[in-house]
C-alpha cells in the first residue's frame, strides 16, 4: 500500500496532501519547470496567510518573475536554498529581523534597488546567474562568503552600517560599488574579480581588507577614502589599476612579497592624498606606476622595485609623461629624493636626486646658462652622484696633460742644468707623468717647465684637476655618509 503524506519540507509549507506519497514534493517545493503557475500561485497564496508563511520560503521554487516590491517582512525572513527560476524583484522591500539567502539560486537578473536589511543578511553560497542589482540599498551587517555572480553586481550607493564579508566570492561578471559606504570593517578575501570592478568614491570608514584578491581586470578606486587599517595583502592586480585622487587618511599598506608584484599593470596613484605615512608600499613592484601630483614624502616605501632607467631607479611617470609635464615629475624626483634622505637610504636618494636633476636639464623653460652647467655637472660626475665619473675625467686629465706637454716642450731643472725631456725616453715619460701629479695637485717638487703651448695645457690641468678630484670625493661622501 502506497503511504500517502506530506511534503518532504513539511517544516517549511506544512503542506499535507493526501495525494502526495511519502517524501515527495508539493507544488511550492516541486523543481518541475512546467508545473502549473495557477496551482503554484494558489498555494503560495494560502501559505502566506498561515502564522509564519509571509517570511518561511526556504528551498521553495518559483517558477514565474516574483515580485515582492515593497514588501516588509516583519519577522526573519528564510529564502535559503530557494530558486527563483525567471527573476525576481525585491524594490523598496524592508527586511525588518534578517534576511537568509544561502544557498539560493537567482537564474535570471534579481533587483535589491533601495532594500533594507534591518538585521543581518545572509547570502552565503548563493548564486546570481543573471544581473544582481542593490543599488542604494541599506545592510546592516551582510554576508556573501562564496557567493557567485555570474552577470554583474551593482552595488551603486549601498550603505554597509556593519561588517560586510565577501570571503571567496566569485565576480565573473562587471562588479560596481561605486559611492557605497563601508561604515565597518569590509572584507574581500581570497576571492577572484574575473570583470572590471568600480570602487570609485567609496568610503571605507573602518578598514577594509583585501587579502589575496586577484584583480583580472581593470580596478578603478578612484578617489574612494580609506579610513583606519586598510590592507591589501598579495594582491595581484592584473592590468590597469586606478587610484587617482584617493585619500589615505590612516595606515593602508600595499604588500606583496617575494615573487609577488602586486601592480602587473599601468597603474594610476596621480593626485593621492596621503596622511604622514599612512600609505605603505612594502615589497612591491611600483615599476608602472604613476605618481603625478601626489606629495611622495608622506608615502613610506620598504623594499620596492621601480623602473630602472639607465643604470638608475626611476619612476614610471618620466617614461609616460608629455614634455609639459617634465616640471611636475621634478617634483616628484626631489620629495622622492627626500623621503629616502629622510630614512637615511642615500644611495636611493641619489639615484632620484639624477633623475630631479634630468628633468630640469630636459625642461625648455629651465634658462639656458643653467642648461649648460647642468649639461657639464651631468658629463663631469652625474650631478654629484657619480665618483668613477671624475675619477675617470681625472685619469684621463692627468695621462693628457702629461703626454701633450711632452710633446709641446717639457724640460726639468738638474741641478744647475736644464734638461728638455724627450719623446723617445721610456724614462722622460716617467719625468712627464710625474710633472702631471704635480701639475694637477699644485705640488712643490722638482722643477719643470712647460713650452710653448705646454703652457695652456698647464694652466687648463692646474684648474680642472682640484674640480675632479673634489667631485670625486664629494660624490664618495654622498654614498658613505650616514
Amino acid at each position: 500500500m502506497v503511504t500517502m503524506g506530506k511534503c518532504k519540507h513539511f517544516r517549511v509549507c506544512e503542506v499535507d496532501d493526501p495525494n502526495l506519497t511519502e517524501g515527495d514534493l508539493c507544488i511550492l517545493h516541486s523543481t518541475d519547470p512546467y508545473k502549473s503557475r495557477m496551482s503554484f500561485t494558489k498555494a503560495l497564496d494560502a501559505h502566506r496567510q498561515r502564522e509564519h508563511g509571509a517570511s518561511n520560503f526556504g528551498r521553495m521554487v518559483f517558477p514565474d518573475l516574483m515580485d515582492f516590491t515593497q514588501n516588509t517582512f516583519n519577522e526573519r525572513a528564510d529564502f535559503s536554498w530557494t530558486e527563483f527560476m525567471n527573476g525576481s524583484n525585491f524594490d523598496g522591500a524592508t527586511f525588518a529581523k534578517g534576511a537568509n539567502f544561502a544557498r539560493s539560486k537567482f537564474t535570471e537578473d534579481v533587483n535589491f534597488q533601495r532594500t533594507t536589511f534591518a538585521e543581518t543578511a545572509w547570502f552565503n553560497r548563493a548564486v546570481f546567474t543573471g544581473n544582481a542589482t542593490f543599488w542604494d540599498s541599506t545592510f546592516s551587517r551582510v554576508h556573501f562568503t562564496g557567493t557567485k555572480f555570474e552577470g554583474s553586481a551593482e552595488f551603486c550607493a549601498v550603505q554597509f552600517l556593519g561588517v560586510a564579508r565577501f570571503g571567496e566570492t566569485e565576480f565573473r561578471g562587471e562588479a560596481n560599488f561605486s559611492d557605497s559606504h563601508f561604515a565597518d570593517v569590509a572584507f574581500f578575501p581570497h576571492l577572484i574579480f574575473s570583470a572590471p570592478v568600480l570602487f570609485s568614491s567609496v568610503r571605507f570608514g573602518n578598514g577594509v581588507i583585501f587579502n589575496s584578491v586577484i584583480f583580472m581586470k581593470n580596478a578603478e578606486f578612484s578617489n574612494a577614502v580609506f579610513h583606519n587599517e586598510c590592507e591589501f595583502a598579495a594582491v595581484d592586480f592584473a592590468e590597469e589599476a586606478v587610484f587617482t585622487g584617493a585619500s589615505f587618511l590612516e595606515r593602508t599598506i600595499f604588500s606583496g612579497g617575494n615573487g609577488n608584484s602586486v601592480f602587473l599593470g599601468e597603474t594610476n596613484f596621480e593626485k593621492v592624498i596621503s596622511t604622514d605615512e599612512a600609505l605603505r608600499f612594502v615589497q612591491v613592484d611600483l615599476s608602472r606606476c604613476r605618481f603625478l601630483g601626489a606629495d611622495v614624502r608622506k608615502i613610506q616605501f620598504i623594499g620596492v622595485k621601480w623602473s630602472i632607467i639607465g643604470d638608475r631607479d626611476g619612476i614610471c611617470d618620466e617614461l609616460a609623461c608629455e614634455p609639459n609635464q617634465w616640471a611636475y615629475v621634478e617634483d616628484i624626483y626631489r620629495q622622492l629624493k627626500q623621503n629616502y634622505e629622510n630614512r637615511r637610504d642615500f644611495e636611493r636618494a641619489g639615484h632620484f636626486h639624477v633623475g630631479e636633476k634630468e628633468m630640469r636639464l630636459r625642461n625648455t623653460e629651465t634658462r639656458v646658462d643653467l642648461r649648460v652647467l647642468l649639461s657639464l655637472y651631468k658629463l663631469l660626475a652625474m650631478y654629484g652622484e657619480s665618483y668613477r665619473q671624475p675619477l675617470l675625467w681625472f685619469l684621463g686629465l692627468w695621462l693628457y696633460t702629461s703626454l701633450l706637454v711632452l710633446v709641446g716642450g717639457l724640460v726639468v731643472k738638474d741641478g744647475t742644468n736644464v734638461v728638455p725631456l724627450s719623446t723617445t725616453s721610456l724614462s722622460d715619460f716617467g719625468w712627464a707623468f710625474l710633472y702631471g701629479l704635480q701639475t694637477i695637485f699644485h705640488l712643490n717638487g722638482k722643477e719643470f717647465t712647460p713650452q710653448g703651448f705646454g703652457w695652456v695645457v698647464h694652466m687648463l690641468a692646474s684648474i680642472l684637476g682640484p674640480v675632479l678630484v673634489a667631485l670625486a670625493g664629494f660624490a664618495l661622501r654622498q654614498r658613505l655618509k650616514r
